[in-house]
């Protein structure tokens, strides 16, 4: 009984180890500027940065390949970027709050002690994918992207699911 309850400790250390390895990751992940050109109008969206993580439900399972697999399911995450935009001589810019909902999350993870015997954890494998998302403009054109944020989010739902790994 006594080593039953030693392992369930132990697995709740891990996890714990785990989802603050994942939050960790997931606050520092870098998606690269998206910028371009179509006729006489330029855009840029930089500086795009995770601002709010919410890990709702994990589960942690043994796998043979890997120490551990780790699944997250209905997160959500914040993310705060500036936008620039120009056509002809019109120029806009400023920052956009985005919030990525049904964020799926799954990690292979390997198990190891570093030279204290503190447990590292490290990364193998992770696919992750988001369902939804919502975005809050500002500036000058605010009604202008509002009319067009079905197709702003789903560029940035994209650009998230191909960059988050």
């Amino acid at each position: 009984m006594v080593l039953l309850w030693a392992l369930f400790l132990a697995l709740l250390a891990v996890k714990q180890e785990g989802l603050r390895f994942l939050e960790q990751e997931l606050e520092t992940i870098t998606i690269p500027d998206v910028y371009g050109a179509k006729g006489h109008f330029y855009y840029n969206i930089s500086d795009v940065r995770v601002t709010q993580l919410h890990l709702i439900s994990s589960e942690l399972h043994f796998q043979p390949d890997q120490d551990l697999l780790l699944n997250i399911s209905n997160a959500s995450l914040g993310l705060h970027f500036r936008r620039q935009l120009l056509y002809w001589f019109l120029y806009d810019g400023g920052y956009i709050n985005a919030s990525a909902e049904g964020v799926s999350i799954r990690t292979g993870l390997q198990l190891s002690q570093d030279s204290s015997g503190r447990i590292k954890v490290s990364n193998v494998s992770c696919e992750a994918s988001v369902s939804k998302m919502n975005m809050a403009f500002g500036g000058t054109f605010r009604r202008m992207y509002n009319f067009f944020s079905t197709f702003i989010t789903s560029g940035m739902r994209f650009l998230l699911n191909q960059q988050v790994w």
